[in-house]
């Protein structure tokens, strides 16, 4: 028992000996794309976005952030010649985004609404500019042939 413990104390010191300090920030006022590589550049390696508020309700400054980010992702994955796609449910969109926001519209919705409907049309409203889905996830946590995963249909 004393030598697990010796080990795991080892290890675990290890674990910290090999370990590099990274610098990143938080912050919770809007921060624009060459805000986010100034802080690069001064070796700042990752970001905290906040985009919830103590009383509950999301945060529009934070949101602001997220799309910056977002958008910069899009546009570098598109510039290296992927094909890209957005995973959301109507509720989270316009929750976060906000029903008005259709930046990504152009791009094929991977739609998550767990209706238990395996089908692209049963509970659809456009919603961000997409009028319908390429693919439906529509049920979660499914169980089959002792594998439990989210079945989709596209």
């Amino acid at each position: 028992m004393f030598r697990h413990f010796l080990l795991s104390i080892l290890l675990l010191g290890y674990s910290f000996e090999i370990a590099e300090m990274a610098m990143g920030f938080d912050a919770s006022v809007a921060v624009t794309r060459a805000q986010f590589l100034k802080f690069k550049a001064s070796g700042n390696t990752f970001f905290i976005a906040r985009v919830h508020r103590s009383i509950g309700q999301p945060d529009s400054v934070g949101i602001a952030n997220i799309k910056t980010a977002y958008d910069d992702m899009a546009n570098v994955a598109i510039n290296a010649g992927y094909k890209i796609g957005i995973y959301t449910g109507a509720y989270a969109w316009n929750t976060i985004c906000g029903s008005s926001y259709t930046s990504y519209s152009s791009y094929p919705l991977w739609w998550a609404n767990y209706n238990k409907k395996a089908d692209l049309t049963t509970g659809w409203k456009n919603f961000g500019g997409w009028t319908k889905a390429t693919i439906h996830q529509y049920d979660q946590n499914h169980s089959e042939n002792g594998l439990i995963f989210d079945p989709n249909v596209k």
